[in-house]
């Protein structure tokens, strides 16, 4: 099932989505069997696969855990090596060039009538508004949340952008 998408290839994810889909295919499990295993959906394990979605630190252990495998921890320690990277792609598609782009920038300007906008959220209140989506896993708010957070690090840069 599918192979890293042309956007994910080289980036965090898609390095950490191939090794888990290579460890897999070297057992002869399919993307159902290893889900199975580790108590996931095939999709999460299709997701982690192709990039989309980032491994949580649990998910990884449990990966680790599967003897057909035979990782010897290798998973656990590419995810450390990969740090936060695992979650710089934690922004929807749509704002990951914005991301970028507000960390370059001298001002911001926005607008935002309802919401506290994402940059002045506290940890709490990002996890409650991530919180509302439906079908979002705890794993993914913990993703969502850490992106926003680290994002925020650069209004404490020595130039930071005037709001």
């Amino acid at each position: 099932m599918g192979s890293t998408k042309p956007g994910q290839a080289g980036t965090p994810r898609g390095v950490f989505g191939a090794m888990v889909r290579h460890y897999r295919a070297q057992a002869g499990l399919t993307q159902a069997e290893l889900a199975a295993l580790v108590y996931v959906s095939a999709d999460m394990i299709s997701k982690v696969e192709q990039g989309q979605k980032a491994a949580a630190a649990e998910l990884t252990a449990r990966l680790d855990a599967v003897p057909e495998l035979d990782t010897r921890g290798g998973l656990t320690r590419l995810r450390q090596e990969l740090g936060d990277g695992l979650y710089a792609a934690g922004y929807p598609e749509w704002f990951a060039d914005w991301a970028g782009r507000e960390g370059e920038a001298a001002t911001l300007r926005w607008f935002e009538p309802l919401v506290v906008p994402g940059l002045l959220q506290t940890e709490d209140y990002a996890r409650a508004i991530f919180g509302t989506r439906i079908g979002v896993t705890g794993d993914e708010i913990d993703e969502l949340v850490a992106a926003q957070i680290k994002q925020q690090k650069m209004l404490t840069n020595d130039n930071p952008p005037m709001l």
